[in-house]
C-alpha cells in the first residue's frame, strides 16, 4: 500500500487527517457493494475534507490517469472535523453490475483550503493533504494471468520487457519472479533485486507494463519461454 499526498502553500501549522482503509474490494452488487471508510482528524485544528471517486487507468509506463465517475455514491461528499474527531464515510458502488473483469478506481480525500470563522489567521505554510485509496470492483472468480509478451534490446547494455496481465484481476508484482533464459540456457531472474520499482508495480486487469533491466544475454522467447513464479505473502 502506498500513501499519496500533495503539499500546497498557504499557512504555518500542518493540518493532518487520515483516510482508512487504503485498499478496498467491492462486489458489483449485494451487501458487499457498500463499504465504510473512516476519516480521522489527528491535528489540533478543524479541517474540511472533500471525497471523490475516479476511474483508475494505468498506461504501460506506469503513469496513472484518473477520470471522474458517478459509479459510486458517497455520503457525505464533504465534511468538516473538529480536532481529534472521526467520521465514517459510506460508499456504495452503483456502476455496471455484470462484469467480465475487475474494474479499478480511486477514492480520493482532499483537504480543502477553508478558513473557519473565528479562527486566528496565521502566515506561513500549511500542508494540504490528499489521501488516495485503491478500490477494486471485483469477484472471487476473477484471477490474474501474467505473461511476458515481448523482449527487446534497447542498446548493448539494456533490455526492455513487456509484461501483460491477460487475466480478470489486478496483480501486484511483489512476490513475482520472471525467469528468462538466453539461447545457450543461461538464466536471469527478474525481481526487486534487478528492477528498482518492481515491488511497487501493479498491472491492472487487461493491462500492460514496460520495464528495462541491464543484461548482455541474448534472449529468445520462442526457444526458451519465460517462467513466472508467484509467491504470495500469507
Amino acid at each position: 500500500m502506498k500513501l499519496f499526498f500533495i503539499l500546497l502553500i498557504v499557512s504555518v501549522n500542518a493540518l493532518a487527517f487520515k483516510l482508512e482503509p487504503m485498499v478496498v474490494d467491492f462486489a458489483p452488487h449485494g451487501p458487499n457493494s457498500t463499504k465504510n471508510f473512516r476519516i480521522d482528524n489527528e491535528s489540533k485544528e478543524k479541517v474540511a475534507v472533500k471525497i471523490e471517486a475516479f476511474i483508475r487507468k494505468l498506461d504501460a509506463n506506469g503513469k496513472e490517469e484518473r477520470v471522474p465517475t458517478d459509479h459510486f455514491k458517497i455520503f457525505p461528499e464533504q465534511l468538516s472535523l473538529l480536532p481529534s474527531d472521526s467520521r465514517a464515510i459510506r460508499v456504495t458502488y452503483q456502476g455496471p453490475k455484470e462484469l467480465t473483469s475487475e474494474s479499478a478506481y480511486r477514492i480520493v480525500a482532499t483537504q480543502l483550503p477553508v478558513t473557519f470563522k473565528n479562527k486566528v489567521k496565521k502566515t506561513g505554510v500549511k500542508f494540504l493533504f490528499k489521501f488516495i485509496a485503491s478500490v477494486y470492483v471485483t469477484s472471487n472468480e476473477f484471477i490474474p494471468k501474467l505473461e511476458v509478451e515481448s523482449l527487446k534490446r534497447i542498446n548493448a547494455e539494456r533490455v526492455k520487457i513487456k509484461l501483460k496481465n491477460s487475466g480478470q484481476r489486478h496483480r501486484q508484482l511483489k512476490g513475482v519472479k520472471v525467469i528468462l533464459k538466453d539461447k545457450s540456457g543461461r538464466s536471469l531472474a527478474l525481481n526487486e533485486s534487478v528492477i528498482k520499482d518492481w515491488d511497487a508495480g501493479n498491472i491492472l486487469a487487461g493491462g500492460q507494463r514496460f520495464y528495462s533491466f541491464k543484461s548482455d544475454l541474448k534472449f529468445d522467447l520462442k526457444k526458451n519461454g519465460a517462467v513466472i513464479e508467484i509467491k504470495d505473502e500469507k
